[in-house]
């Protein structure tokens, strides 16, 4: 498995990589750590391979194998009949400038600086000449001029051509090598290929889009099978950093490397829905994120609390949010709900963004709500049900910014029904139709403090309403539970292997 992250963090990757080890393969994880060394670490039986945070030199040194791996994706691209099919106006451009405007525009150049050297300045120094024998014998200076610059017209409009031909060719060269985008996009795959070609998988497994084109590279070469395993909806996501030209890449790679893995699996099946429609590909198979019940109970006994970390009372009305305390997660907006709910506390669990957690600290302080708002610490996966389990409602205000977002089916989810929480839900798809289907909680207006604090106050005081019957629970478990999931994802497994 290829994972452009922290394997201590990713409670999908830790999962579904102890799924495939303790159905009897042999599995290793290459990931990203933020170190300065090298570290590999046993875990469920799979050993964690941590690459450190590569120096400056080693990353200038890598962009050549980078831009190697880049040109095998365009060419893929290229070669792909389907992708022309599909892009046909962008790729017979791109087809068009390379093959068309690449050597026009190295003829022009060349043409352009051998008229600046040879004739141009040969010329002017001339003028400057006969400009001082006119002045000197007393000629008609302005018809002369005019003669000159008349005579020296096409010579110029060479050179504007020319000048013109040298921007078209560098705007296209910053397109075709887009450092930043090519980096992005090829960088933990250049680096993960001398161990896993050292591993020699059967499979390779390459967790989001960055690291596909490192995976397909390794599968070739090994003639390993290649499973895309997408996370997000990558094309329509919002990593906020990313600039337009390297979102343009993104789904360049995504449409062209999709059709080249053996495989692709990704969380929901909206994305899944969407992944099939948009790219000509057979339908990905779901593995949602789902926590492991089964894990949960056999560790079951005395385990501390959300209420017991931050000190509060069990009459004390008790709202959770579970996840990465990051932007467009709508937490400010929740914590401006504690205004119209003047008894409840909010408690936010899990890794935070440093500038989201001051916004989330500088509203409380403006509001006078700060004793009411808990920052927690995150707790391993395995641990987040119970531990939330004695809150009286879960929020999920996730904000639609994206269609990735719009499609998402977060761990949070499944983690608060089977915690016996109630949810209150932002208004996407995915979320409305579970919320909906199994009457689990209330869906509302995700941008609106005083909707979202009027739904918590509706879940906590018909609590019971708003919990799953036994019949209802027992069909989650069944089909979003993480047996399921695993089932899927090791029928997938074998199929691929048997096939090899």
């Amino acid at each position: 498995m290829l994972v452009a992250n922290n394997w201590e963090t990713d409670s999908r990757v830790i999962r579904e990589a102890t799924a495939v080890s303790q159905s009897g393969h042999e599995v290793h994880v290459i990931c990203h750590k933020d170190a300065s060394a090298y570290t590999e670490v046993t875990h469920n039986g799979v050993t964690y391979h941590c690459l450190p945070t590569p120096k400056p030199l080693s990353q200038l040194a890598d962009l050549p194998k980078m831009f190697r791996l880049h040109l095998q994706v365009l060419s893929a691209g290229l070669s792909d009949p389907n992708y022309r099919l599909k892009a046909g106006g962008k790729i017979v451009t791109l087809a068009l400038r390379i093959i068309c405007c690449f050597p026009l525009g190295i003829v022009l150049v060349a043409v352009g600086l051998l008229a600046r050297w040879l004739v141009i300045k040969p010329l002017r120094a001339a003028a400057r000449a006969i400009k001082s024998a006119i002045l000197y014998f007393g000629f008609d200076y302005l018809r002369v001029q005019h003669s000159y610059r008349k005579a020296m017209q096409p010579i110029w409009y060479l050179l504007n051509l020319a000048k013109l031909a040298a921007q078209h060719l560098r705007l296209f060269a910053m397109q075709l090598l887009d450092v930043d985008s090519i980096r992005y996009l090829n960088q933990f795959g250049v680096r993960a290929q001398p161990l896993a070609r050292e591993l020699r998988p059967a499979l390779v497994h390459a967790h989001d889009l960055v690291t596909v084109s490192g995976g397909l590279a390794i599968s070739k070469s090994l003639g390993a099978k290649l499973i895309y395993d997408a996370h997000e909806l990558e094309t329509h996501t919002n990593y906020w950093g990313l600039q337009a030209r390297t979102k343009r890449w993104i789904e360049f790679y995504e449409r062209v490397l999709t059709r080249r893995c053996t495989a692709v699996v990704t969380v929901c099946e909206s994305i899944a829905d969407w992944l099939r429609d948009n790219y000509d590909i057979a339908r990905p198979i779901v593995v949602h994120n789902s926590p492991d019940i089964e894990k949960t109970a056999e560790s079951a006994g005395p385990h501390e609390t959300l209420r017991a970390r931050i000190g509060l009372q069990k009459s004390v009305p008790l709202a959770v949010y579970v996840g990465s305390v990051t932007i467009d997660r709508g937490l400010a907006l929740c914590v401006r709900a504690l205004a119209s709910a003047p008894e409840l506390h909010f408690a936010f669990v899990g890794p935070r963004y440093i500038e989201t957690e001051k916004e989330i600290l500088r509203t409380a302080a403006e509001l006078g709500v700060g004793n009411r708002v808990h920052l927690v610490d995150a707790v391993p996966s395995a641990q987040v049900t119970p531990f939330i389990s004695d809150a009286d409602c879960s929020v999920i205000a996730i904000q639609n910014v994206c269609l990735s977002y719009y499609f998402c089916f977060p761990n949070k989810l499944l983690e608060s029904v089977l915690a016996d929480i109630p949810v209150v839900a932002a208004r996407l798809i995915e979320l409305e139709n579970f919320v909906h289907r199994y009457h689990t909680g209330v869906i509302a207006d995700e941008t609106d403090p005083k909707a979202i604090a009027l739904a918590i106050q509706t879940v906590i005081a018909n609590r019971k309403d708003f919990l799953p019957t036994a019949e209802a629970r027992k069909e989650i478990v069944a089909e979003y539970g993480w047996s399921n999931q695993k089932r899927k994802l090791l029928v997938l497994y074998s199929d691929i292997l048997l096939a090899a």
